[in-house]
């Protein structure tokens, strides 16, 4: 799934008016456009209002919001975090989250508070306390999260499996281009269905025979 694209629109550097720009014109649906629309004022709230200095370099912002507005799996990734850090505003340690979103850019670096910010947001869903960030006894370092439920208490550690250095170039390299795929196939698509209909309304010609005229248009039989 993809949106209208442009071409002049893909050459600038992100930042949260540009991709809120990208997202009120794209070509999907109203609920849609709004939906991304609520997930970037609410990532810009939770994130703080300046664009993040360790997104700012070309390739650095996280690939998801990058194609947040022409991209379904970004489009999804970015509404998921979106909701996540919403419902996790008030939950202590949030605020280390937030941090640590906001000074990484590379997918891989940002693996880990994705992960606890999923993994926090689904304990809230099931009734659970949450903690995120908890300071353990006997731990030197906090861990990723606690939940409570009832008389269980949980702390994790939470580990993300990342792919290897040849697939991350790979992906890196697909995301540079894919923009440019997308939009050469909306015009291939574009076009194709302009051909269409150019064939479905063109007027069929006659024929000589009278094959294509009415039983009442047709000339009298010859008698033999």
């Amino acid at each position: 799934m993809s949106a209208g694209l442009d071409r002049t629109a893909t050459a600038e550097q992100p930042d949260w008016d540009v991709l809120r720009a990208r997202m009120a014109t794209t070509s999907w649906s109203t609920p849609a456009r709004e939906a991304g629309l609520w997930a970037l004022d609410t990532l810009q709230k939770q994130l703080g209002p300046r664009w993040p200095r360790a997104w700012k370099s070309p390739g650095q912002p996280p690939p998801e919001l990058a194609m947040c507005w022409c991209s379904l799996p970004g489009f999804s990734a970015t509404l998921d975090l979106a909701l996540g850090l919403h419902l996790l505003n008030d939950v202590s340690g949030i605020r280390a989250v937030r941090d640590t979103l906001r000074s990484q850019g590379q997918a891989q670096q940002l693996a880990s508070p994705r992960l606890q910010v999923r993994m926090a947001s689904l304990g809230l869903a099931v009734g659970a306390t949450v903690v995120l960030e908890p300071t353990l006894a006997g731990a030197s370092a906090p861990a990723d999260l606690q939940l409570r439920r009832g008389q269980t208490t949980v702390g994790a550690e939470l580990r993300a499996v990342l792919r290897d250095d040849a697939t991350l170039r790979a992906g890196k390299w697909l995301d540079a281009v894919m923009i440019d795929m997308l939009l050469l196939g909306q015009e291939h698509v574009s076009t194709s269905r302009e051909r269409s209909r150019r064939r479905l309304i063109r007027p069929r010609p006659r024929s000589s025979s009278g094959c294509c005229q009415t039983p009442q248009q047709r000339s009298p039989a010859r008698a033999r």
